[in-house]
């Protein structure tokens, strides 16, 4: 269990990568270090992580790979597989090749996210293109979505509960 230094009202927690590991530093007020987690350690074969998350009560982290997303329960010390996004799964994954931003839903049930996404069936010389949506901690409920009349940018937002999208240059309207 968790110390009680650590319960979410009373710490901070910070992502730190460098070319080889991506930290998780929670702090307390005073900003001394409480806890230290080495994302890549948690699971075998997660050398790059390309986007975090954490929740609002700090209590789970959410980290994707390449081409997994996984779950780390710090009162449990667990770390779960929601997701696989590699090739084989693409097509129930409603074309999700990979997940670029992410934040845990208000109710910290499920991940909201930003992906790209491939068109089905896949044709070879064929471009991904940004998408948006959520999957439940357990795996199941995923939505991927296309945008309606907007084209997404390349960067993309995310804090507290919002995943927030630029407009792309080459079809800006305004919006």
């Amino acid at each position: 269990s968790l110390p009680k230094s650590l319960s979410a009202d009373e710490n901070t927690g910070s992502f730190i990568s460098s070319s080889s590991d991506t930290l998780c530093i929670f702090y307390d007020k005073a900003f001394h270090e409480m806890e230290r987690i080495t994302l890549n350690n948690l699971e075998n074969g997660a050398d790059y992580i390309s986007c975090t998350a954490l929740s609002t009560s700090g209590n789970m982290i959410a980290y994707c790979t390449i081409d997994k997303l996984y779950c780390y329960d710090r009162t449990s010390s667990t770390s779960k597989l929601i997701l696989n996004l590699g090739y084989d799964y693409i097509e129930s994954n409603s074309g999700l090749s990979s997940i670029s931003a992410m934040v845990f839903s208000k109710e910290e049930d499920s991940i909201l996210f930003c992906g790209n996404t491939f068109s089905l069936p896949i044709m070879t010389g064929q471009h991904s293109f940004i998408t948006y949506g959520y999957v439940a901690l357990n795996g199941s409920k995923l939505e991927n979505k296309k945008f309606q009349n907007f084209e997404a940018g390349a960067m993309v937002y995310a804090t507290s509960e919002y995943l927030f999208f630029e407009e792309s240059l080459n079809a800006a309207s305004g919006k």
